[in-house]
């Protein structure tokens, strides 16, 4: 009796056995059979349709953008928004990957011509993406296409993405149009319009036009023309008269109501290591306002030994609290004039200090 038992138990652990490793192999085979499949597939929803089986949507996403190999499927797809019915809640986002896809194929002359087509097409849906999509193929021809988007008449994403597509593409030509975009009815415009022109490297009309814009309408568009003048300086040399019209607006900047464009200023000033505006930096580090006062103490670290005068002052007549930061900013600049600041500082009224 206890051998059959034994018998049947082993017969059915086998049978048992048998069951789970049939659909495991099964399925194994499946999806080496689906990679083989999808790795083969020219055609990118069709290839996307055995990916699914195995990857998800954001993955197919990009394996359609950075395999992309059919130009002029892509602009069939873009056109149509055709796609397997699981992305088609999505179409919005499967049109930009085969946008984005197009964008890399930068040698692929067709590519650049499906783009234009499109981008000369109101009915596409995506043509903010195109835009810059084809500004990375860099063909400087392309330059009077995005400068007749900036037109009023098209729409505000458009105009802003072509802004940004004319600096990508950073053509001289198109500086005068940027110009006329920093001035703009659309902050958006008028922003995207200052960032492009800070990928003008060496170029003084490009400085001459953000200097301008530091006296902006509006905070975005100082504190934006500030950075991006931060950009063009650090890109390059550029002529006497341009450096000095942005350290001139840019003192004139820490004054600004507000916060953020004094920030950039002081960053900016920082930056160019400044000498004369120590003085108004380390009296806006004196204030102890949280949304300035990191980016006042790396200013003045960064300025160096030309900075220990300001600070001596404020040991002789701030209050404790401060002089002890203070102090912490002057161990972080190395100088013989530092060392000789702090060990003074050891017979401050203040132990702390």
């Amino acid at each position: 009796m206890f051998k059959r038992l034994r018998r049947f138990y082993f017969r059915g652990l086998l049978l048992f056995g048998i069951v789970l490793l049939i659909p495991a192999a099964v399925f194994r085979n499946h999806v080496y059979w689906t990679l083989s499949i999808s790795g083969q597939e020219r055609n990118p929803f069709r290839r996307a349709a055995w990916d699914h089986r195995v990857f998800g949507e954001k993955e197919i996403l990009v394996r359609i953008r950075d395999n992309l190999a059919d130009p002029a499927y892509a602009e069939t797809a873009i056109r149509d928004g055709d796609a397997p019915f699981w992305l088609r809640r999505h179409s919005a986002e499967v049109k930009i990957a085969f946008v984005e896809g197009l964008g890399f194929l930068r040698e692929d002359a067709s590519a650049r011509e499906a783009l234009r087509r499109l981008l000369d097409d109101p009915s596409v849906s995506v043509r903010p993406e195109i835009a810059v999509a084809l500004a990375n193929h860099r063909d400087p021809a392309d330059a009077p296409r995005l400068e007749a988007l900036l037109d009023a008449g098209v729409s505000g994403a458009l105009r802003t993405a072509a802004a940004r597509a004319l600096g990508i593409l950073g053509s001289p030509r198109s500086i005068p149009r940027l110009e006329a975009g920093t001035k703009d009815a659309s902050e958006a415009v008028a922003r995207a319009s200052i960032k492009a022109l800070s990928m003008f490297d060496r170029n003084a009309d490009a400085a001459r036009i953000l200097v301008a814009a530091f006296q902006g309408r509006s905070p975005g568009i100082r504190a934006d023309a500030l950075l991006a003048a931060s950009l063009l300086v650090s890109a390059g040399s550029l002529p006497r008269e341009a450096l000095e019209g942005f350290v001139r607006e840019g003192r004139a900047r820490l004054e600004d109501p507000d916060a953020d464009v004094r920030r950039e200023a002081i960053a900016f000033l920082g930056s160019l290591k400044d000498e004369a505006s120590i003085p108004a930096i380390v009296r806006i580090y004196a204030l102890r306002d949280p949304t300035l006062e990191g980016t006042a103490a790396q200013a003045i670290a960064g300025m160096g030994p030309a900075a220990l005068p300001a600070l001596r002052e404020i040991f002789s007549s701030a209050p404790a609290v401060l002089r002890r930061e203070a102090a912490w900013l002057v161990g972080r600049i190395v100088h013989p004039g530092a060392i000789e600041l702090l060990l003074d500082l050891l017979h401050d009224s203040d132990p702390y200090v």
